[in-house]
C-alpha cells in the first residue's frame, strides 16, 4: 500500500504542474472515491481517527460511542451493518478529498457545519440518517463544489 501512496503522490505532483486547480481537485475526488472502495476498513477508520478524532468519527457513523472504532482500526472487527459501511465509505471519501485540498481542520469543519448546498444540513447529520445512499449524490456534489472553489 505504501507503494500506491508514494506512486500516487509522485504522479500527482508531476501532473499538478500540467493541470489547473479545478482539474487537480477533480482528481482528488476521483482518488478519494477509489481509495474509499479499495482500502480496508482498518485503514479508513485509522485515517478518520487521525483527521477527525474519535468523537466526530463516531457521530458521523451513527455510533453511540467510539469504542468500536479502536477494534475496527486494529482490524480485529469489521462493522456489522451495511449502513455503517456505507457511511464509512462516504465519510472517508469526503474527508480525504477535503483534507488533501485544505487540511484536516477544514475537513472537520466541512462535515460538521451547515452547508448551503444541502439545505443548511451538516454532512455529519445527513450521514447519520437511514437514507445515507439517497444522500450520497448530494454530499459528493457539495464536496466537489467546496474543493473546486
Amino acid at each position: 500500500m505504501a507503494t500506491f501512496e508514494t506512486s500516487a503522490a509522485t504522479s500527482s505532483s508531476k501532473a499538478s504542474s500540467d493541470i489547473g486547480p479545478s482539474d487537480r481537485h477533480g482528481e482528488l475526488l476521483d482518488d478519494a472515491h477509489k481509495r474509499s472502495i479499495r482500502l480496508p476498513t482498518a485503514v479508513k477508520v485509522t485515517y478518520l481517527l487521525e483527521k477527525l478524532g474519535p468523537r466526530v468519527t463516531a457521530a458521523a457513523l451513527g455510533l453511540s460511542d467510539a469504542r468500536p472504532l479502536r477494534r475496527w482500526s486494529s482490524g480485529e472487527l469489521e462493522p456489522r451493518s451495511e449502513t455503517v459501511e456505507d457511511r464509512l465509505r462516504i465519510l472517508y471519501q469526503v474527508v480525504f478529498a477535503v483534507a488533501e485540498a485544505y487540511g484536516p481542520a477544514a475537513a472537520s469543519g466541512f462535515i460538521r457545519s451547515a452547508n448551503p448546498q444541502l439545505n443548511d444540513d451538516a454532512i455529519l447529520l445527513l450521514l447519520r440518517g437511514d437514507d445515507v445512499l439517497d444522500q450520497e449524490k448530494r454530499i459528493i456534489a457539495a464536496t466537489r463544489s467546496f474543493i473546486s472553489e
